[in-house]
C-alpha cells in the first residue's frame, strides 16, 4: 500500500502521524510505503521527513522548489506511488489512520474507490462554514456533482490512479475529478479530529481563490451565467423600450436622465464583468497551452 501525504508546514504533526500509521498497518500485516511531499514548507518539514527515513520508515520524500499547492502535491505523490491500493490523506492528523483497515477491507471486496466522508464538520468560524456551503452549492448546481462532506481522504485502486494521472489538464481539483470519473464508490464515515499542533494555512483569501479556481477549471457555468444575464438584459430592454414608447406616444414621458444613467451604469458593469470572466477562461487556455510542469522537484530520495 502507498500512503500519499501532501505537507505544508506540518513539522509538528508528521512524526506522530507516521507512528500511528506504522503501528496500525504493521498490526494488519500490510506492506507499505509513505510518500511525503513537502510543498514548499517554511518550517522544518523537510528535515523531519529525512529524519523519519533515517529512523527506518519506508519513505519516499519529495521536496518542491516552492509552494505549488495541495493539488500539485497530490499529483506528484500519486505519480510516485508503486503500491496497490493508494491512500491519500492530510498530514495534519485530522484524518484518522484507524479508518484505513476498514477502507482496505472494502477494497479487498472489489471497491475501486473508498472515500471517507465527514459525519459532521469540525468546529470552525462561521465565515468559513458559510463559504464552504456556498462553494459546494455552486459546484453542485453547475456540475451536478455533490461534494458536501466529501474529503481528500480516499483509498484508490491502482486503476483509478492511472486514470487520474492520464488526465491532461494542469489545473486540477482532485476531489471533483475522482467524483467525475463515475466509478462506484464505497463510503466510510468519520468525525474529523482536532489539530493538536500548528495552524491551518487556509486563509479566507486562499479559500476563495481555491473555490474560484476549482469552479473555473471544472465547469463553464460562469460563461453560461453571462449568457443568462445577456438574455435577461435583452428581455428587460424590450419591456423598457415598449414602456418608453407608450409614455412618449401618450404624452406621459417624464423629463430627466436618471433612467438612462442607471441603464448605462448597469450595462457598463455587466460588460466589464463579462470581460473579466471570459478573460479568466482565456487565461486558463493560455496557461494550459504553455505546457509548464505542474510542479518542480528540488530534492527527492527513496529510503525503501
Amino acid at each position: 500500500m502507498s500512503i500519499v501525504i501532501p505537507l505544508y508546514n506540518e513539522a509538528q504533526n508528521l512524526e506522530k502521524l507516521l507512528q500511528e500509521l506504522d503501528i496500525i498497518l504493521n498490526k494488519e500485516g500490510i506492506d507499505k510505503e509513505f510518500i511525503l511531499i513537502d510543498d514548499g514548507s517554511q518550517d522544518d518539514t523537510w528535515m523531519i521527513i529525512q529524519q523519519l527515513a533515517n529512523k527506518g520508515y519506508p519513505v519516499k520524500g519529495l521536496r518542491f522548489t516552492r509552494n505549488f499547492g495541495k493539488e500539485a502535491a497530490i499529483y506528484a505523490g500519486l505519480s510516485k506511488a508503486e503500491g496497490n491500493p493508494v491512500v491519500v490523506m492530510d498530514g495534519d492528523g485530522q484524518h484518522p489512520p484507524s479508518l484505513i483497515p476498514q477502507m482496505l477491507e472494502r477494497w479487498q471486496k472489489g471497491s475501486l474507490i473508498v472515500e471517507a466522508f465527514k459525519k459532521k464538520r469540525q468546529p470552525e468560524p462561521l465565515w468559513k462554514r458559510l463559504c464552504s456551503e456556498l462553494f459546494y452549492s455552486l459546484f453542485r448546481i453547475s456540475t451536478g456533482l455533490d461534494l458536501r462532506t466529501s474529503t481528500d481522504f480516499k483509498l484508490l485502486d491502482k486503476k483509478i490512479v492511472r486514470a487520474y494521472l492520464s488526465l491532461p489538464e494542469r489545473h486540477r481539483f482532485f476531489r471533483g475529478l475522482i467524483k467525475w470519473f463515475g466509478f462506484p464508490t464505497e463510503k466510510v464515515y468519520f468525525t474529523p479530529q482536532s489539530r493538536e499542533k500548528g495552524f491551518s494555512s487556509w486563509s479566507l483569501k486562499k479559500l476563495i481563490l481555491f473555490a474560484w479556481n476549482s469552479l473555473v477549471s471544472f465547469t463553464i457555468w460562469p460563461l453560461r451565467l453571462l449568457l443568462l444575464i445577456g438574455v435577461t438584459g435583452i428581455l428587460g430592454s424590450l419591456i423598457l423600450i415598449t414602456q418608453t414608447l407608450y409614455y412618449k406616444l401618450t404624452g406621459k414621458a417624464l423629463e430627466g436622465f436618471s433612467t438612462i444613467i442607471i441603464l448605462q451604469l448597469l450595462l457598463g458593469s455587466s460588460i466589464l464583468l463579462g470581460l473579466g470572466i471570459v478573460g479568466e477562461y482565456v487565461a486558463r487556455v493560455y496557461e494550459e497551452t504553455k505546457q509548464r510542469p505542474i510542479y518542480v522537484i528540488l530534492e527527492y530520495f527513496k529510503s525503501i
